[in-house]
């Protein structure tokens, strides 16, 4: 390490992230850190293609592709231990699950339900 370098002194990344040393106490909350100047709302992108469906809406958060990405990977650890196969429909309901478990354990009292 280089011994003229201040230690206290702000750090940059190669790709030119800014890392500061924080004084003792500082407040760490990120929301006063961020400064959002953009409107509250969907995208434009996400306003033109979302349709009356349910499902149109989750895929701008999973598209496709994305989808497929996980049943091919999830096929592939899948074979190693039994001889069984995933499509498409099998991940999105997955996926389904878990968000739903997550809307609802935000109303259980202890946090998960069971």
């Amino acid at each position: 390490m280089n011994e003229n370098v201040d230690p206290n002194l702000d750090k940059t990344s190669k790709n030119g992230v800014v890392w500061t040393k924080l004084k003792c106490g500082e407040d760490l909350s990120l929301r006063k850190k961020i400064n959002f100047t953009e409107k509250p709302g969907p995208t434009s992108y996400a306003t033109r293609n979302i349709d009356s469906t349910k499902l149109s809406a989750f895929l701008m958060i999973f598209d496709t592709s994305m989808i497929n990405f996980i049943v091919q990977c999830t096929n592939s650890n899948a074979k190693n231990y039994e001889n069984v196969t995933f499509i498409n429909i099998d991940i999105l309901a997955f996926i389904g699950i878990l968000f739903f478990r997550g809307v609802l354990s935000k109303y259980t009292s202890k946090g998960y339900v069971g």
